[in-house]
């Protein structure tokens, strides 16, 4: 039988982990799923269960509250599991921190995937440089961005 998993349940391992690092910790304080304090540090998460567009635009709004936001999510979250190194570079791509939580085994564990940080992406100047090689030698303007196969009636432009 399926456990079906609620999103509070995240809640009692991510307190756990926060309050033996030193913080304070308090669940729903302003829509907020959970706020940790500690000395000026200001530190809010917002749980779900699955990696979403609602929880990625409800965790940017938490800037205007504090600088640090992470999301939480279960470990076994399904666009996590299938496309980890993806979600990674959104998630620090958008200034804000991952936790996975693993809440199907009896010893529940949390783990800080990535810190909040400002994202600067690494070019792939490789693949930079064909880009560019193929924008300069290309004649005119042949093909309709959002496809992928030439449409003979859009030579003539």
């Amino acid at each position: 039988m399926t456990t079906k998993f609620k999103e509070n349940d995240l809640y009692f391992p991510i307190k756990t982990f926060l309050v033996n690092l030193g913080y304070k910790v308090k669940g729903e304080i302003k829509n907020c799923d959970i706020v940790a304090l500690k000395e000026d540090s200001i530190i809010i998460i917002e749980l779900k269960l699955s990696l979403n567009i609602t929880l990625l635009l409800q965790a940017v709004e938490r800037f205007t509250l504090a600088d640090t936001v992470y999301i939480a999510i279960p470990k076994h979250c399904t666009v996590y599991k299938k496309q980890r190194s993806r979600v990674k570079k959104l998630i620090a791509r958008l200034g804000l921190g991952l936790i996975v939580v693993d809440i199907q085994k009896e010893q529940q564990y949390v783990e800080i995937i990535n810190d909040p940080k400002d994202y600067t992406p690494r070019k792939n100047r490789s693949k930079q440089n064909s880009l560019l090689k193929e924008f300069s030698t290309r004649v005119g303007d042949t093909q309709k961005g959002g496809s992928t196969t030439v449409i003979p009636h859009l030579n003539n432009y």
